[in-house]
């Protein structure tokens, strides 16, 4: 019988079948038969075409599972003698898989595709359309699997077929969505306010669609709920606090994904400023009202009341300004309104006392030399350096000034016309004057070191609408000093500015005046960015001039390079002398300095042997950095320090030792090393533990030391009144992070009450926002070493002696601290 092996067809298929029997002589053949195991009749299939030697057998259709039947030829002749062959019949194939799961770019895909019936094995194909970038289909398995590498939705279709002798095939079409990876895309939320509808939508990105929002630890700010589909944070808060919180977003298939976030709710919108300073009828007045918890920007409104005649509020900045006309004490309301949706507004009951004349003019009398330094809007070095003569009634009668600034061409002897000043009961007030040129100035003054009644200096700093942010000294003039005679002898110079390319410059040493208009020779250091000059000759032939009314010096100090050579001093005594150099600053470099007498010689290493407080600065590439602290020799070679120091707003406390070699006879030049934490510095000796003092590192660390009084010292050690203020910055301004005041410089009066609280009325420039009448008051503690330190947090002193300190900002996170002083 053939085919004589099993055979495997699909429903409603044939299968060709033949038989011959042996030794039949008759040729009677044979008969057919079909039978099989859970079918009967028709329904295991039907034999056609039969003859005695051949059938055709007919598989059933419309079948659900597979069928085995035996087809089966028995002999006529001889019934006993028979032969069949078995059939598989199997139900047509049939993908079983309906659909099949998204998947996530970059993420390992595998999902197969399954069948049922046909006769095996069966290939798999992709007759239409494409999988995903990435993906491939196993022909033998029917298994999907790869990488997807973009994000798209494929739709196609799967065919699968089977082996049999006329194979069948079945279709199915797909789609598979290949979705990013879901992430949740915000990373912060704004903050509110307390009583203001707020609103913030959470935002995903990847993943498939619609998404679900939760949160999954922590909790929202009282009065805020989250959408769940929409993911839309809103409501109205209720109380100030910083909530901080899990947010969990859950996609349309099995991706989620969370993200902690927080929200701070501030307080409601308040006005800041309680009271404002005083003025003087026919003196520039300045004052700024300030808010806390604003949306900017803040619109500024008088909603009662009246200001004074001659002063106005600026609606965008808060700034009262003006000239006030009339003497009276005007009281009056002013509103804020911030830029938040919808808007807060704030109010403040506020008053301005104007005086009728600065009550201690008569404290500034005579004539009285100048010297600010800083910076102009650009952040160029600038110096301003002058005489003046106050007539003990407000005005200021004459005068000459000498302005370099690196961005124009130096003015030289420009006179001052005219001009008005004011001092108040504290000792503070405003200076105004015109020059030559039609340039109209005001400084902000505090005065002090009063002799018989008149104030022998003081601190200012420029306050008014020119953008330059400067701050410096006052000091009366000695007209007897006014002479080239008189400056005679030994001098040590400190100066700092900034070379040609606005680098950080500093140059310090001595050099000897002859009384008669020489510059008979001397020594300088110097560095310039890191390029230090150490010891260097300073040529005998530079000269000098003094005018004899004004104590205006010009000379040459031709070899102190990188240094400028031409220079304006004005005479302050014949021990001290204020220095501003008028080459032109961007091809010279602009430095600004004291010359001071030296006395004491010939020096040794007795001359350094006492404890000295010591301030110095240095330019960093993210703001200045400051350091204040003492240092005791021991008249030997050995020191011992402990410093305060403030890098751009990182505050550190460092001690060690030191030691120094011995001051040469003739210069006082000496050079010191304090390990760990500060440059190797050369110093120029004023007097016994008095120096100029310089380093040779890229930041340019320069400054003075001051001899400080015997303590040990308490609280007692200060009980005074008197002035404040502050050094210019060791480099030009550099941005304030958010919450931390824009580099300001300021003048003002202080007060130590001996038993522990001090009290600062200040006029501050802001970079350009200048703020009068800037009161505190605040605890102070006193070490024995002289360190004195503030409940505030904001300043650190050191004692020099019972009448004067000096002082370094410490204000955390604030790149631009700087030096301070202060004296009775």
């Amino acid at each position: 019988m053939a085919p004589g092996t099993q055979q495997t067809i699909d429903e409603g298929q044939t299968v060709n079948f033949t038989a011959s029997v042996s030794n039949d002589t008759s040729g009677q053949g044979v008969v057919w038969s079909v039978a099989g195991s859970g079918c009967s009749g028709n329904t295991c299939g039907i034999l056609t075409n039969t003859s005695k030697d051949s059938a055709t057998y007919n598989a059933p259709a419309n079948m659900f599972s597979a069928l085995n039947v035996t087809v089966k030829a028995n002999s006529v002749a001889k019934n006993t003698v028979s032969a069949s062959d078995m059939v598989t019949v199997n139900p047509p194939p049939v993908i079983s898989t309906t659909s099949l799961p998204g998947g996530i770019v970059g993420a390992s895909y595998s999902a197969p595709l399954q069948a049922t019936g046909g006769t095996g094995p069966l290939s798999w194909s992709i007759t239409s359309g494409g999988l995903p970038a990435g993906l491939s289909l196993n022909q033998s398995t029917g298994a999907i699997s790869g990488i997807p590498t973009a994000s798209a939705t494929s739709t196609f279709t799967a065919r699968v077929t089977d082996s049999a002798t006329s194979q069948v095939s079945a279709n199915q079409q797909y789609s598979i969505q290949i979705a990013n990876r879901l992430i949740i895309a915000t990373t912060l939320l704004p903050n509110g306010s307390v009583n203001v509808a707020y609103s913030a939508t959470l935002q995903q990105s990847g993943g498939t669609g619609p998404f679900s929002w939760s949160i999954t630890a922590g909790s929202l700010p009282a009065g805020l709920s989250l959408n769940a589909t929409s993911g839309v944070i809103s409501g109205t808060p209720t109380a100030s606090a910083k909530s901080t919180f899990a947010v969990k977003v859950a996609d349309s298939s099995t991706q989620t994904a969370t993200q902690q976030l927080s929200i701070t709710i501030e307080p409601p919108l308040t006005i800041t400023t309680t009271s404002l300073a005083d003025g003087t009828v026919n003196v520039a007045y300045s004052a700024t009202v300030e808010t806390a918890y604003a949306t900017l920007p803040v619109i500024w409104s008088v909603s009662s009341g009246a200001l004074p005649a001659g002063l106005a509020l600026n609606p965008g900045s808060g700034n009262i300004s003006g000239t006030p006309t009339v003497a009276e004490t005007a009281k009056f309301t002013v509103m804020a309104t911030d830029s938040s949706t919808p808007s807060q507004t704030a109010t403040q009951s506020l008053g301005i006392t104007v005086n009728g004349s600065g009550t201690h003019d008569t404290e500034l009398s005579g004539r009285y030399a100048f010297l600010l330094s800083g910076y102009d809007t650009h952040g160029n070095r600038v110096g301003v350096a002058g005489s003046f003569m106050a007539n003990g009634a407000g005005g200021i009668t004459g005068g000459v000034e000498d302005v370099n600034d690196t961005g124009v061409a130096p003015q030289t002897g420009l006179i001052i016309n005219s001009g008005t000043y004011s001092l108040g009961m504290d000792n503070r007030g405003i200076i105004t004057f015109t020059n030559s040129v039609g340039s109209t100035y005001t400084m902000a003054i505090a005065m002090g070191n009063l002799v018989g009644g008149t104030a022998e200096s003081g601190s200012a700093v420029e306050f008014d609408s020119s953008g330059f942010l400067m701050s410096g000294t006052i000091e009366l003039q000695n007209g007897a000093a006014f002479l080239k005679a008189v400056v005679i002898g030994g001098y040590a110079f400190g100066f700092t500015g900034s070379d040609m390319a606005g680098s950080r410059l500093a140059v310090a040493g001595r050099f000897t005046a002859d009384g008669s208009g020489s510059i008979t020779g001397g020594v300088f250091d110097a560095d310039d960015s890191g390029t230090p000059t150490a010891g260097a000759v300073i040529a005998s032939t530079n000269i000098y001039t003094v005018d004899t009314t004004t104590g205006r010096c010009t000379a040459t100090l031709t070899g102190i390079s990188p240094a400028p050579a031409d220079y304006v001093f004005y005479i302050v005594s014949a021990a001290k002398l204020l220095a501003l150099s008028m080459d032109t600053a961007s091809s010279s470099g602009l430095v600004t300095g004291e010359i001071a007498a030296q006395t004491g010689g010939p020096y040794s290493n007795s001359s350094l042997m006492s404890t000295v407080a010591m301030g110095v600065d240095t330019a960093r590439s993210n703001g200045s950095e400051v350091a204040l602290g003492v240092i005791t020799f021991d008249g030997s070679g050995n020191a011992t320090f402990s410093l305060d120091e403030n890098n751009a707003g990182t505050l550190t406390t460092v001690a060690g030792n030191g030691t120094y070699t011995a001051p040469d006879a003739a210069t006082g030049r000496f050079t010191l090393a304090l390990s760990p934490g500060m440059p190797s510095l050369a110093g120029y000796l004023i007097s016994s533990n008095r120096a100029f003092v310089l380093g040779a590192d890229g930041g340019v660390t320069a400054g003075k030391f001051e001899v400080q009084s015997a303590g040990p010292f308490t609280n007692s050690s200060l009980n005074f009144s008197g002035f404040l203020g502050d050094r210019t910055f060791a480099t030009a301004p550099v941005p304030s992070p958010s919450g931390v005041y824009p580099a300001t410089l300021s003048t003002g009066s202080v007060t130590f009450d001996g038993i522990g609280k001090i009290s600062v009325t200040r006029d501050e420039n802001m970079q350009g926002i200048l703020l009068s009448g800037q009161s505190s008051s605040t605890t102070y503690s006193a070490s024995s070493n002289g360190k004195v330190v503030l409940s505030s947090g904001s300043v650190v002193l050191y004692i020099v002696s019972p009448t004067e300190f000096v002082s370094m900002s410490t204000i955390p996170s604030d790149p631009n601290p700087k030096l301070g002083f202060g004296k009775q």
